[in-house]
């Protein structure tokens, strides 16, 4: 292998053969960098460079986009975007095999109004070439992605990408916030456990306990008589115990997802995975969100605060699971998100919380 970079670089492809060094030498030589010809994407007028990691024939391989507009010598801290549920990729083409549309909300936005971070996002495994109906849901994802996602398989994938992506020379390594969203948040908070590089952690529309609980609030929610809530509650009983009784079956599907994935989401505590990280913490949740309820997010604040947790709480009125509001539409997610990496600048000129 040493010897085809040696033939890459006598040949005039030497910053991709580096690329290729550095995967080798980060992740080990089980590893490699699948070179390719177009080893960058533009987005809404933002270039983001794209690497694409090997983890040899069995596993499914590791992309992901970062991008750099790094201001004069400084190196960027990274921000790390994990997008919601289902299997949308995260920049189908739009037109061309560089020009590129995002599905990310934000996420080009950020990377243009701040050439001081490198803003990136990584590929869920074996997503389609294009957005699929009902994106977020996975009714209509390939098998592959079916038979194989789940938290640790997706948390997983993303350490890859990201001890990849800190090799990198333009990286500011002693920094990094991540920026979950759904069930995003979920993963998120799960690898700032496994990671300790992340000193920012924010959760958007995040489940609380786990995502199990969030059924539980939302058939209180429904303001029924007590029978009517005391048989909801059982049905949902009865369905986690089949799922329990199935628990890395990806054939048998629930509101959308499969049991495999399900489980897995069931069994992950976002409040125990954030006791475990040093991080400082932004919770963000709509007070008419009816996919997550924000009672569920919550309980994350009443657990971890008493407890001496540095956290912003932040409760949007009248705003939904993607922080939309009816008046306002956008423009509350929008801001909120940069207030999102305001706060995570902060951190360097002593603003306080």
């Amino acid at each position: 292998m040493i010897g085809s970079l040696r033939r890459r670089l006598e040949h005039g492809t030497a910053a991709k053969a580096l690329i290729a060094l550095t995967a080798m030498l980060t992740l080990g030589a089980c590893t490699s960098v699948e070179v390719k010809e177009a080893d960058w994407i533009n987005s809404n007028g933002q270039r983001y460079e794209h690497f694409v990691l090997s983890q040899g024939s069995d596993l499914p391989r590791v992309e992901y986009y970062i991008s750099k507009r790094v201001v004069g010598e400084a190196k960027a801290p990274i921000v790390l975007y994990i997008q919601g549920s289902g299997c949308a990729p995260v920049f189908p083409e739009n037109g061309g095999p560089t020009d590129h549309f995002s599905t990310v909300f934000t996420l080009t936005t950020e990377a243009a109004a701040h050439p001081e971070l490198a803003v990136m996002v990584v590929n869920k495994p074996y997503v389609p070439a294009r957005v699929v109906p009902k994106s977020g849901t996975a009714t209509n994802c390939p098998k592959e992605f079916n038979n194989y996602f789940d938290v640790d398989s997706w948390v997983g994938q993303i350490g890859i990408a990201l001890r990849h992506a800190r090799a990198l020379p333009w990286i500011d390594t002693s920094k990094a916030l991540v920026i979950g969203f759904s069930e995003g948040a979920t993963i998120a908070a799960s690898l700032a456990a496994r990671e300790p590089g992340f000193t920012h952690v924010a959760l958007v529309g995040g489940a609380g306990p786990d995502q199990y609980y969030d059924f539980v609030v939302k058939a209180y929610m429904k303001g029924e008589d007590d029978e009517k809530t005391s048989e909801t509650l059982s049905q949902l009983t009865d369905q986690l115990a089949d799922i329990l009784r199935y628990p890395n079956d990806p054939s048998r599907f629930w509101l959308g997802h499969p049991y495999k994935r399900w489980a897995s989401f069931f069994r992950t505590s976002t409040i125990r995975n954030l006791e475990a990280s040093k991080a400082r913490l932004y919770i963000v949740s709509g007070m008419d969100d009816m996919s997550t309820p924000v009672l569920s997010t919550e309980v994350i604040y009443s657990e971890l605060a008493p407890m001496g947790k540095r956290i912003v709480m932040r409760r949007l009125p009248h705003a939904d699971h993607g922080l939309f509001t009816k008046e306002g539409k956008a423009r509350a997610a929008e801001a909120e998100y940069d207030r999102v990496i305001k706060w995570f600048l902060a951190a360097d000129t002593g603003a306080t919380e």
